[in-house]
């Protein structure tokens, strides 16, 4: 990420964070590289944040103050990107959130940042039927897709 802290690469990084070593302290570092680094969409902004989210609630480590600030002016700005950081921020549930979803793959991500707010919650059984949700849309080329399935094989049982 020193070397090339583009969106894409921070998003490797994290996600591989969420599914194999939840570190809290990388994926903040990852998070402020990737946004420093250089100019990066609305859209990146969301999703870095909710990866960092994720990989913060996984470590069972306090929100990170940066990724909420983020997610807050984010959720201020409409469409679907604004309703997925609202309901990391619990401003919105995930029947909501399901609702305003336009396909496939906007379901898989509800229902996956649905789980992360879940799992933050410590409702682990509601957090394992949302992830079999976000596996049952069938997007397989979803990154959340992938991270469902990798959750759901080791760390929520």
């Amino acid at each position: 990420i020193g070397a090339a802290p583009t969106p894409e690469n921070a998003a490797e990084i994290l996600q591989h964070l969420v599914t194999e070593a939840p570190d809290a302290a990388l994926a903040d570092r990852v998070f402020r590289r990737a946004r420093v680094g250089s100019p990066i969409s609305h859209a990146w902004k969301v999703y870095l944040a909710l990866w960092v989210e994720a990989v913060r609630a996984l470590a069972e480590a306090p929100v990170s103050e940066e990724a909420s600030r983020v997610l807050g002016a984010e959720a201020t700005r409409g469409g679907w990107q604004a309703r997925l950081a609202s309901l990391a921020r619990g401003e919105i549930d995930e029947a909501a959130a399901r609702a305003a979803a336009e396909g496939g793959s906007e379901r898989c991500e509800a229902h996956f940042y649905a789980a992360i707010r879940s799992l933050r919650a410590g409702d682990r059984a509601t957090a394992r039927r949302a992830l079999e949700a976000s596996i049952a849309t069938g997007m397989i080329g979803q990154g959340e897709y992938g991270m469902a399935q990798e959750l759901l094989r080791g760390e929520v049982r």
